[in-house]
């Protein structure tokens, strides 16, 4: 139980994080639509695989799945991180 409610203070930082990647990269892209361009394939895929983990993780922490959460927190974390250095941050 103490690593679920360690998860779950952690979780609000993660997604923190997450939001201001996704507004980063939604104006990019708005940006590079307008001048006829789109953003790079793999940036553009870890983007959908940090949500998808965002996603999994939070299904993990609702059914109290300690394990599973932190794989997922990990893995979005990791593609967070990747974005981040994408963006400049």
């Amino acid at each position: 139980m103490a690593a679920l409610n360690q998860l779950k203070e952690r979780m609000p930082f993660l997604a923190s994080r997450a939001g201001a990647v996704k507004t980063s990269l939604e104006n990019l892209l708005r940006e590079q639509r307008r001048e006829g361009l789109s953003l790079r394939q793999d940036v553009m895929a870890s983007w959908k695989r940090m949500e998808h983990f965002m996603d999994k993780a939070d299904e993990a922490l609702e059914a109290k799945d300690a394990v599973a959460a932190g794989r997922f927190m990990e893995q979005a974390e990791r593609e967070v991180e990747k974005l981040e250095r994408f963006l400049g941050k």
